[in-house]
C-alpha cells in the first residue's frame, strides 16, 4: 500500500498545506477505516506508507516519489514535510 498525494503545491519545496477536507477523498471506505480511529486520522500509520506526490492538473505534470517526515494537522490543513527520492526520476526515458 501507498499514499497518493494529488494536489496543486510545489513538491520540491519539501513542504506542503493542503486543506484537511481534502484528505482521503476519492479514497474508498474501506482503506479510510484502516487509518481512522473515532473519526481522527491516524498520522503515524499514515505517514509509514511510502508515498507518490503528484502535482494536480491537466498538462505535463510532475510526480515524485517519497516518504512524508512529518505530517500533523494545523487548524483546518494539514502540514506536511516530505522527502522526496533522488533516485527515482521525474520523467522516464523515451
Amino acid at each position: 500500500m501507498f499514499n497518493l498525494l494529488m494536489f496543486n503545491v510545489d513538491w520540491s519545496s519539501g513542504r506542503a498545506l493542503v486543506p484537511l477536507g481534502r484528505m482521503f477523498e476519492y479514497t474508498d471506505d474501506h482503506v479510510v477505516e484502516q487509518f481512522r480511529q473515532n473519526g481522527a486520522p491516524l498520522l503515524d500509520r499514515l505517514a509509514a506508507l511510502p508515498c507518490l506526490f503528484c502535482e494536480e492538473g491537466t498538462d505535463n505534470e510532475k510526480a515524485y516519489v517519497g516518504q512524508i517526515n512529518r505530517l500533523r494537522v494545523v487548524g483546518g490543513e494539514v502540514a506536511l514535510e516530505i522527502g522526496l527520492d533522488q533516485d527515482v526520476p521525474l520523467t522516464l526515458p523515451r
